[in-house]
């Protein structure tokens, strides 16, 4: 969710313990967000049940069927987030110039994680931020191989995500910390590029056979065309 809320990737992610949250505000709960395009029959239900039987127990459960659509309902197109809410209680919470604020113990932190662009005076900070509040600081990075984030501790050693929490890697590259799935390599596929590699890559190039008789432009240009041709022929 980098690019969502932490200014592409800019920015820092807080981890939190969430049985210590709940214990600080013991008025507000957590749940699951329930990804659907079509409204829960749920609702529909517990509001007949209300009405037409109109007992206690039928009132309370159409309040949290309630309660849930319009808190922990999300359509489809959003699953991808598998997001987490916190709903907290107004008694909780403060407004401080115009913003809405809930206070937390600084021991609810486990972890501070920093954005793989993240400026050298961001990640200073948050290094110094999470050393006084004792709990862990992480650079993300994004890997070269796989595109798939990571992440490095102060000591410069890798972790991944496992299941729900970061653990260590076991294998990783012992040149860029790249964390990778062979046991038997000790570099990277991109660490393990040498000279010959790119000698053979520039040798088999035939754009370079083109730029030698001076007629990669040219080329270039025409296939261009014939592209362009197509796309207009499909759209019309």
């Amino acid at each position: 969710m980098w690019a969502h809320y932490a200014r592409n990737l800019e920015g820092f992610v807080l981890e939190l313990d969430e049985s210590k949250v709940s214990a600080a505000c013991p008025e507000s709960e957590f749940g699951d967000v329930d990804y659907r395009d079509k409204p829960s029959s749920a609702v529909a239900e517990n509001l007949y049940r209300a009405y037409e039987i109109g007992k206690f127990r039928y009132m309370h459960f159409l309040q949290r069927s309630v309660f849930s659509a319009a808190y922990y309902t999300k359509q489809r197109c959003w699953a991808y987030e598998k997001e987490r809410r916190m709903i907290l209680d107004k008694t909780e919470v403060q407004v401080r110039n115009g913003l809405t604020l809930v206070d937390l113990p600084i021991s609810t932190m486990q972890s501070l994680i920093s954005g793989p662009r993240a400026s050298d005076e961001t990640v200073s900070a948050l290094r110094a931020i999470a050393k006084d509040a004792g709990c862990r600081f992480w650079q993300t990075r994004i890997g070269r191989s796989t595109g798939v984030p990571y992440f490095v501790d102060d000591a410069g050693k890798p972790a991944v995500f496992k299941g729900a929490e970061i653990a260590p890697a076991k294998t990783y590259c012992a040149s860029c910390t790249e964390p990778t799935s062979r046991r038997q390599a000790k570099l990277c596929s991109w660490c393990r590029i040498d000279d010959s590699h790119r000698e053979n890559a520039a040798q088999r190039n035939s754009y370079r056979i083109l730029h030698h008789y001076g007629q990669l432009d040219s080329y270039l240009k025409s296939v261009n065309e014939i592209a362009r041709r197509a796309r207009r022929k499909n759209d019309a």
